[in-house]
């Protein structure tokens, strides 16, 4: 009978939530409350009947309860985010439409790619902020299993364009950035979970961080820094009991790494590097590129600048350089105010991931946040003269449909990480 009741006192708490996954929540909330309760009264003496309605009278009114467990637990939407990335979005299909005809192709035409890339990719982000990004921590190994089959099939069809491996699609391309995203939820299930412990934990890690930086560098070359970097920060927050040893391990296997990358440097490599440290030596071939960039940023004005079109000193003005395009055709102070919303943007998603009590959203927020902020450090280090050129464009910013497409997926999941943390109790960071 009393059981009933406490049945009753659930639904008419769950009537007054609106969403099915704080509802499943709020419940199992609940009953654990009621168990406990019920235990206090049995060691006070009182009967089995009489514990449990004295348990339902303590959890309170179900109608003022369920209204006060809808709003606090009720998915939620961050319009910051959102707002933040349209903003970015904004400013880059601006400088795409302000860049006359280049390459024999109108600006209008990249324009039209973009805006139909950004609808989709917005879609595709929503999309993925409604899917409950907890239920793929179990099915780590299975996407793990499909990287690495999708890896083979790049690689057999794959062709190769200065370097980089590219699978053509007619109307876009595909890189190996696509499959990355796979290995980078497998290692976040790998080091969130509760199941793999100890040195198994540390050793599937170790491979799956190294694989993904070889199959990266065959196909994109020094983009690799970008996920050994992204690996190395999801390790960080992860939680991990043989860690010092994890530590020790990449350690070693980095420098052996980097002394293997080191004797073997392709010759365009060299190039590079040679460009990159002495630029006004080599002007003419090696340095050419960044000698440019210098010039056209100390042309550029605060605001606005005499139209000059940049895309015949400039290649890949509208991708990899299209900061500088920004620049130098509206100003400093437009290029500030994209390097303040891309911070702001950064700084919006770390608060999320402090917010966040759930170990694989943390880190599958975390990696979202590495793989766009590292990518935004890199190529504006590029620009100014601070980091070699390597190939990768502005993320949201930079034409580009897949590029935009894969990076707004990582927004979704930040997203969902997002509206689903206040449904996750709060948990302390055992390492296991």
């Amino acid at each position: 009978m009393s059981r009933q009741v406490f049945k009753q006192f659930i639904n008419e708490v769950k009537a007054q939530i609106r969403s099915k996954e704080a509802q499943q929540f709020v419940e199992a909330e609940l009953t654990s409350h009621f168990i406990e309760r019920k235990q206090e009264m049995l060691t006070e003496g009182l009967s089995e009947i009489e514990s449990e309605k004295k348990a339902v009278e303590q959890l309170g009114n179900p109608l003022t309860l369920g209204k006060k467990m809808h709003q606090i637990h009720k998915p939620k939407i961050d319009w910051w985010t959102i707002g933040l990335l349209l903003a970015v979005i904004s400013i880059g299909m601006v400088t795409l439409y302000s860049l006359p005809t280049f390459s024999g192709i109108s600006s209008l035409h990249y324009v039209r790619v973009q805006l139909i890339s950004s609808i989709i990719a917005l879609v595709v982000m929503t999309g993925i902020m409604f899917l409950d990004y907890r239920k793929m921590e179990r099915y780590w190994m299975y996407l793990l299993v499909v990287g690495i089959i999708l890896s083979f099939f790049f690689f057999y069809l794959s062709s190769s364009r200065n370097g980089i491996l590219y699978l053509d699609m007619r109307y876009f391309d595909i890189t190996f950035w696509s499959i990355s995203l796979l290995y980078i939820l497998a290692l976040a299930g790998i080091l969130s979970s509760k199941h793999l412990k100890g040195f198994m934990k540390v050793l599937l890690a170790t491979v799956v961080i190294w694989l993904l930086v070889a199959l990266t560098y065959l196909s994109l070359g020094s983009a690799m820094m970008i996920f050994l970097a992204t690996c190395l920060i999801m390790s960080a927050v992860a939680p991990m009991k043989r860690k010092r040893i994890f530590y020790i391990v990449n350690s070693v296997l980095l420098l052996i790494g980097s002394t293997v990358f080191a004797l073997f440097l392709a010759e365009h490599q060299m190039e590079r590097i040679v460009g990159f440290l002495y630029p006004e030596d080599y002007a003419s071939s090696y340095g050419y590129i960044y000698v440019v960039i210098k010039e056209l940023l100390r042309e550029a004005t605060f605001l606005w600048n005499d139209y000059t079109f940049i895309g015949e000193k400039l290649p890949e003005a509208h991708t990899d350089f299209i900061i500088v395009s920004i620049i130098h055709q509206f100003g400093w102070g437009v290029g500030s105010l994209i390097f303040i919303t891309l911070f702001a943007f950064l700084i919006r998603i770390l608060q999320i991931v402090k917010k966040t009590n759930d170990p694989f959203g943390r880190i599958i927020a975390l990696a979202s946040m590495a793989v766009i902020g590292v990518t935004s450090v890199w190529n504006m280090g590029m620009v100014f003269g601070l980091l070699p050129i390597i190939g990768i464009s502005l993320p949201f910013t930079s034409y580009g449909g897949a590029s935009m497409i894969l990076y707004s997926i990582y927004v979704g999941f930040i997203l969902s990480v997002y509206r689903r943390k206040d449904l996750v109790q709060h948990q302390t960071s055992r390492a296991v």
